[in-house]
């Protein structure tokens, strides 16, 4: 098998894998809660406010992007940023759990 396809394969697999247990959380949540209220207070939400916490959430994300480039930096290590982000992302998925 060829390497790109290969690490194409790989990535379609991963991201079923995580769309299914994304799908499993929201189907759980909506089976245990009341879906009709969610959906009402989900109408009511302020997009200003909405927009403003997803800005906070990605400073954040940069920070402790940014801090983990410097410490390996430090230690002699160059990561590109895409793993870095990417391993990030991948500890906060798992974290949830």
């Amino acid at each position: 098998m060829e390497k790109h396809s290969k690490r194409r394969l790989v990535f379609v697999l991963k991201l079923a894998c995580s769309l299914g247990i994304i799908a499993w959380i929201f189907r759980k949540i909506l089976e245990r809660e009341n879906a009709e209220d969610l959906i009402a207070r989900l109408g009511d939400l302020r997009w200003p406010w909405l927009a403003l916490a997803v800005a906070v959430q990605l400073a954040g994300i940069t920070c402790s992007v940014v801090r983990w480039d410097r410490l390996l930096t430090g230690q002699g290590i160059h990561a590109p940023a895409r793993h870095l982000v990417g391993s990030f992302f991948i500890g906060r998925f798992f974290g949830a759990f």
